[in-house]
């Protein structure tokens, strides 16, 4: 009886609303990673888009890729809902997930998979000052408040917790699952959780792709993520 070879690397992208093209544009940073087609799966969480998601678009991407899953979630959810759900679907050793738009380059997904294979049980994408730069600035101005308070208050030794790149192995994986957060602040809940398990957590540098313009949407998010971060501070506080 043959076996079905093993699935390396799960590459979990959750998506809501996803830009005209978006198919072409993730097939493309997929084969760029340079892996054989039974080494690499994706899994694709379809969180409730109103817009520009087809059967079209999955049909192509099952036409090209060996292995391929689609979750669709009738209602948006969230970010970190669709990644947990992604998640408890993927086959995959090592785990990736990272948005629709691909924003990071190839090489630096590429790091995060060489810091999972070296033995991170985490890689956690860190941005660097260019990304920043690109920032609207009420955009900066969270972005930033956010990684001083995780390094002096919180006193993360990997304090960028919101890059959308990270990579875990199968230990990372359940930390991932301990997560409740449904918003963009599960990657905070995450990698605290992470580090107060004394799981080995790698900051891994990326960079952007030049074509990629970051937006402003993080104005209708703060109120929700406000409450989510008070939620995550005294969880911690209940576990010391």
């Amino acid at each position: 009886m043959l076996q079905t070879p093993e699935v390396l690397y799960s590459i979990v992208v959750p998506c809501y609303n996803p830009p005209a093209g978006w198919a072409e544009n993730l097939l493309n940073h997929l084969r760029g990673y340079g892996l054989p087609d039974h080494e690499l799966e994706l899994v694709l969480i379809n969180d409730g888009s109103k817009i520009n998601f087809t059967e079209k678009d999955t049909d192509y991407l099952q036409q090209n890729l060996l292995n391929t899953q689609f979750i669709l979630l009738e209602k948006n959810s969230g970010k970190g809902n669709a990644v947990r759900r992604g998640a408890s679907a993927a086959r995959g050793k090592y785990l990736i997930y990272t948005d629709i738009e691909h924003p990071y380059t190839v090489e630096s997904v590429k790091r995060v998979m060489e810091a999972l294979w070296q033995g991170a049980d985490i890689a956690a994408g860190s941005r660097n000052e260019r990304y920043f730069s690109s920032l609207p600035p009420l955009r900066y101005l969270v972005s930033r408040s956010l990684i001083t308070f995780n390094q002096f208050i919180l006193r993360l030794p990997t304090p960028d917790t919101q890059c959308g790149l990270k990579g875990m192995n199968r230990r990372g994986k359940e930390v991932l699952f301990q997560t409740t957060i449904d918003g963009f602040l599960f990657d905070l809940e995450f990698i605290r959780t992470a580090h107060r398990l004394k799981l080995q957590v790698v900051a891994v540098p990326v960079e952007l792709r030049p074509e990629i313009r970051l937006t402003t949407h993080i104005l209708k998010n703060i109120l929700k993520e406000t409450i989510n971060f008070i939620k995550i501070i005294f969880h911690g506080r209940a576990h010391r």
